[in-house]
């Protein structure tokens, strides 16, 4: 078993505002995340390429789906 402390933390933002995830501590290194509340895409997650701090769009989360918003749920 893994000899940690798990942490979680909130982060609130508003529409369109961006936040970067930098791993700063342990032995590995993780490439920097760029995530973007887009009001038109939804949740827009960007990677850092390491090697020239390009951000390359590796994924789009839908932000509302539709049937979460059906009166039968």
């Amino acid at each position: 078993m893994a000899n940690f402390i798990e942490e979680k933390n909130t982060i609130e933002i508003g529409s369109n505002e961006t936040i970067i995830i930098d791993k700063m501590f342990g032995p590995t290194i993780f490439a920097e995340l760029r995530i973007t509340a887009d009001c038109e895409r939804g949740w827009v997650i960007e990677r850092q390429w390491m090697g020239n701090s390009e951000w390359i769009e590796w994924c789009v989360i839908p932000a509302q789906i539709d049937s979460e918003f059906d009166n039968d749920n």
